[in-house]
């Protein structure tokens, strides 16, 4: 019997980092031997001053960058090619940035249905996703707005949408409330640490909020190349 890589994801580390080193043309050593893992369910937060590697770290562990030294395994195996991690991301991985990156001339339903587009075939089954994911949200009513015309916080609220549309089974975000107000802030995080509770989803965040860094299971603080645990909230 074979299985996809998502039933993978279920029986073995989302994600495992050995090793990684990073230098940075200026700056030096900005990550030195890293080693971590991440299983379903998880919930991670990574801290650290401005500058300390963190967006690195995170980008590497999405395939956006490539380490100097060390190994990356994505359910079990690693990426080699470009499009192993094209289908990783896809499918399997999702970036959620303090900046929307959103196409402004598009609608906010065009925007989330963009990642779908060639994974699920089903249009009906894509406007119910899209449908889902905004009242989920509470951007339901917005849907058919362009995104130039959205405040702030709902581009970011659109953003996380779009991110989510394919099911991820693993969230890297990175500082996804740094540009929003407190109702905000509340509602995002709580759509996360809901996913992350209730559907195994595992959620890695850099993130200078000190609250929202405590709704983590595992703290993490970055500096001078090295990742050192902190005992969080959830713990303590």
């Amino acid at each position: 019997m074979t299985h996809s890589i998502n039933d993978q994801f279920l029986s073995v580390p989302l994600l495992k980092l050995r090793g990684i080193s990073k230098s940075i043309v200026g700056v030096g050593n900005l990550l030195r031997d890293i080693d971590l893992t991440i299983s379903p369910g998880d919930t991670i937060a990574i801290t650290g001053p401005s500058g300390s590697g963190k967006s690195t770290l995170l980008h590497i562990m999405g395939g956006l960058l490539r380490a100097d030294s060390g190994s990356i395994e994505i359910a079990g195996a690693p990426p080699v090619s470009k499009s192993d991690w094209q289908k990783t991301r896809v499918r399997n991985l999702c970036f959620v940035f303090q900046e929307s990156w959103l196409l402004h001339s598009l609608t906010a339903a065009d925007n989330v249905e963009l990642p779908m587009l060639g994974v699920v075939t089903s249009s009906a089954e894509r406007r119910a996703r899209i449908d889902e994911l905004l009242t989920q949200l509470g951007l339901q009513s917005r849907a058919g707005t362009v995104v130039a015309k959205l405040s702030g916080g709902e581009r970011q609220r659109v953003a996380l949408a779009r991110a989510l549309a394919n099911r991820p089974r693993l969230i890297l975000a990175d500082e996804p409330t740094g540009s929003l107000d407190v109702a905000n802030t509340e509602l995002v995080s709580k759509i996360l640490f809901d996913l992350c509770r209730n559907q195994r989803v595992a959620l890695c965040l850099a993130t200078h909020d000190q609250e929202v860094a405590r709704g983590c299971a595992r703290v993490y603080a970055l500096n001078d190349g090295c990742l050192r645990s902190h005992q969080s909230a959830l713990s303590a």
